[in-house]
């Protein structure tokens, strides 16, 4: 019955071909998730490089299609940024144990936590004064085949991205790609570039902005607390990560928006890292925390 209804909501879209669309050359921003065990594979880590594959939040999952890039491969990286991740992470995922859904099949158990951690990758230029989540892409009708992909459910910030997108220029990845080769040769299921983009990690500020929310199929997803951090509601919080420093802002009950700035590396007082590995958090087998 979903293929059904997915592939009907192809064959009757009058003004184009609706489509899963990953990161495309006009955005503001290349989005991932970052699960528990993510982190412990990137403390464990001393590469240089990293592979960050997209990942959507716009709720959305359609059977005609998926077009843009898939994978960013952040150059440069230092251990302090590496521990600025990490310390980051520990933090903001404080006290929200992750929950897992079995994925499994023929009886075998695969475990995938729902609620990891929404990381925005954005140049370091980007105005922070700006709302987080909007794609500030001018050119999504073209490049995105017709399909807007927003992260967003209500008007004010689809209006927002929409009247502010050509004052705000895209992530710079290399190499400089053709804005349209993605759509070559059409757009039939799986034809997203896998060839990795790249970016020096100097040139970077990764922002964690929520929790991931994941509904009835695995890939529709979103990000509630980007609607939380647009409206500056009271608790909203984001953490902005360079390879040096945290910066950690929140709204106050008056949705004036608070700042702390968090040198690396961290005392052992300060630091959330955990001082063990937290492998028991992840069941070993079926129990309530899956769904």
């Amino acid at each position: 019955m979903r293929t059904l209804a997915l592939l009907a909501t192809c064959l009757f879209s009058q003004s184009a071909v609706a489509t899963n669309n990953s990161f495309l050359p006009g955005d503001a921003f290349f989005s991932v998730s970052i699960s528990q065990e993510d982190i412990k594979q990137w403390t464990a880590s001393t590469a240089t490089k990293h592979e960050f594959d997209y990942e959507r939040f716009d709720g959305s999952f359609f059977a005609c299609g998926n077009i843009g890039y898939s994978t960013l491969a952040v150059e440069g990286i230092t251990s302090e940024l590496r521990l600025a991740l990490v310390e980051a992470y520990w933090s903001y995922a404080s006290g929200i144990p992750p929950i897992y859904r079995d994925d499994g099949d023929d009886g075998k158990i695969d475990l995938q936590q729902i609620n990891s951690v929404v990381a925005l990758i954005y140049d370091k230029s980007f105005n922070l004064d700006l709302p987080l989540g909007l794609k500030f892409n001018e050119d999504w009708m073209t490049q995105g085949a017709g399909h807007y992909a927003g992260l967003f459910e209500t008007a004010d910030p689809i209006a927002a991205d929409w009247k502010m997108a050509s004052e705000v220029p895209p992530l710079t990845t290399l190499p400089k790609v053709d804005p349209l080769a993605h759509l070559e040769g059409g757009y039939e299921v799986a034809r997203t570039i896998d060839v990795p983009l790249r970016i020096h990690a100097d040139e970077t500020q990764i922002i964690l902005v929520g929790f991931a929310d994941q509904k009835n199929y695995g890939v529709i997803q979103r990000c509630p607390n980007l609607q939380s951090l647009f409206e500056n509601e009271e608790g909203a919080r984001y953490m902005v990560i360079t390879k040096d420093m945290i910066r950690d802002f929140s709204h106050d009950e008056d949705g004036i928006r608070t700042e702390t700035v968090i040198k690396i590396p961290l005392t052992g007082e300060t630091s959330r890292i955990p001082k063990a590995s937290p492998t028991d958090t992840t069941p070993k087998k079926p129990n309530s925390r899956l769904r």
